[in-house]
């Protein structure tokens, strides 16, 4: 912001004069191409949240026992969508057998075509007239459970799309500009990337519950939320029914 001031008020004293009133019409949209860095900064999930949480009656133990067992299983703890008991384990051993509990001894994700959405992006930004600014990244996300029940056991198999990111209506065209920049330099967000930097994060952690400082896995594990998210009730709908 103060940085703003300075430039804006260096651009008064400089252009003050009518005559670099041309100037002065470049120096906003300038200004306005600087804007999507600081909104960058605000990157916001895209969720489809409706309606009030359902309860889910039966707790669900998820065995860590390897980083992205870890990670996805502190995105289940982070879902608002329907409520239920996670709880994340390092091993099996605490592990009781009640009536109550679902116990996942192995969980996976896999990422299908991750990408950074450049030309879906630039596309929702002409569509708006080049106002809107889009920079988002998305990837097909498969699930893969091996869950254990009293003496059953069953893999299920989850398969949905995800996007993260975020939007805004700029000038035009400063909303494209700001599109195709932000597109173009976002690609070290892709969701292979952050899973990637998660992994090798949890690692260095030895494996650790307690995720620390590392931004990209925080928002790796933002972005499995919303995976998981998207397939809960169908996975929550198949355990209450088979198990």
């Amino acid at each position: 912001m103060i940085i703003m001031k300075f430039i804006m008020s260096f651009l008064k004293i400089k252009f003050l004069n009518k005559n670099f009133v041309p100037l002065r019409i470049l120096s906003y949209y300038f200004l306005s191409l600087i804007l999507p860095f600081f909104i960058l900064s605000c990157r916001l999930p895209v969720k489809n949240i409706t309606g009030p949480p359902v309860v889910f009656a039966k707790t669900l133990h998820v065995v860590t026992d390897s980083p992205e067992s870890i990670a996805v299983c502190r995105a289940m703890q982070n879902s608002k969508i329907i409520l239920s008991r996670v709880i994340c384990s390092e091993n099996d051993s605490s592990v009781n057998q009640k009536t109550n509990q679902l116990i996942i001894v192995n969980v996976t994700v896999d990422l299908i075509n991750p990408t950074s959405n450049f030309i879906k992006n630039t596309l929702k930004s002409i569509s708006m007239l080049a106002a809107g600014l889009f920079v988002t990244v998305s990837a097909g996300t498969e699930f893969n459970f091996t869950v254990i029940h009293k003496s059953n056991k069953k893999n299920i198999f989850q398969y949905d799309k995800a996007e993260m990111g975020m939007w805004a209506v700029l000038p035009s065209p400063v909303g494209l500009a700001g599109t195709l920049l932000g597109s173009s330099l976002n690609t070290y967000r892709r969701p292979d990337k952050l899973k990637k930097s998660c992994i090798d994060s949890i690692e260095k952690q030895n494996n650790s519950l307690e995720i620390k400082n590392s931004l990209l896995c925080q928002e790796y594990i933002s972005f499995v939320t919303i995976a998981y998210e998207n397939i809960e009730a169908k996975l929550l709908m198949e355990l209450s029914h088979d198990m």
